[in-house]
């Protein structure tokens, strides 16, 4: 029997404008196709803005149908809202409206599938330490998710990591999950069968084994944070990540075509032009006082 093959794609930020990462996306379409996977799993910033913008999620699902592939979608910060505790001027906070009109368009925001010996979980993100009443839904919705599992290995799907190198490190939102929750699910995987954490958001990969728990971070398909900016901790290039599930075991590549193209933050133009904006005032504070 061949293996069961999931395509986890991440932070495509679709859009009409800016229109790079729609290029790269009509390219990533073309070569997953040729990979053959029997489902294709995104985990969030599917648009550009479809907080400010909600037909840019109506949008994206077009694009996505354009696969010929079954695919699950989970938002991110960018098209629902982000942490409340992060939320600013420049990402207004999540709120239950924006997560209807995900649910509207594209059916849910969380899911939860079986395959042979895996169970598929996926989770809303930004509903972690939000306060509102979707949260505690979710939390019933995770905790049966897990209890239900019947002995099958779990992969979790998540937009953030739960943590940088263990539920004990010190990383904060937006980044990572709020520690609490991070924790609470921590506690969910190591009491189940928990194997794989599969997140995107921070636009880099990166494969650690953390208590014996594969956490994969999928590279972005659109775009790559400046190194001036924060520091690498993964790679910096766009591309997928390709898991082969086994009733027991699993394999896991990342994949970076060649013909896909990694373009940086504040090289482009057009490009959450306020956060561009923001980040070079960031650069010249820290300048000043080097």
């Amino acid at each position: 029997m061949n293996p069961y093959r999931v395509i986890q794609i991440s932070d495509t930020h679709l859009a009409h404008e800016p229109k790079f990462p729609l290029r790269n996306w009509q390219k990533l379409v073309v070569r997953i196709q040729q990979h053959e996977p029997d489902l294709v799993v995104h985990t969030g910033d599917i648009s550009l803005d479809g907080v400010s913008f909600p037909e840019q999620l109506q949008q994206t699902k077009e694009w996505l149908d354009d696969l010929g592939i079954p695919f699950l979608v989970l938002p991110g910060n960018h098209d629902v809202g982000e942490f409340p505790e992060t939320a600013g001027d420049l990402e207004p906070p999540v709120c239950e409206a924006a997560c209807q009109r995900f649910i509207d368009c594209f059916g849910q925001f969380r899911f939860v599938t079986d395959i042979d010996g895996w169970r598929l979980i996926g989770a809303n993100a930004l509903l972690f330490g939000s306060g509102l009443a979707a949260e505690e839904k979710q939390w019933q919705f995770l905790e049966n998710a897990f209890a239900g599992a019947d002995g099958r290995h779990i992969a979790f799907f998540s937009h953030k990591p739960l943590y940088k190198d263990g539920v004990e490190d010190t990383s904060k939102p937006p980044r990572m999950l709020p520690k609490p929750s991070a924790e609470r699910l921590h506690v969910l995987l190591q009491e189940s069968r928990g194997r794989v954490i599969a997140s995107g958001h921070l636009h880099e990969h990166r494969l650690k084994d953390i208590e014996g728990v594969r956490n994969v971070w999928a590279p972005s398909t659109s775009f790559v944070i400046d190194d001036v900016l924060s520091r690498p901790i993964g790679t910096r290039r766009v591309g997928f990540v390709q898991y082969d599930f086994e009733p027991d075991d699993v394999s896991i590549e990342v994949i970076y075509p060649d013909d896909m193209t990694t373009h940086i933050f504040l090289e482009e133009p057009g490009l959450y032009p306020d956060h561009q904006k923001a980040a070079r005032a960031f650069l010249t504070r820290r300048n000043a006082q080097s």
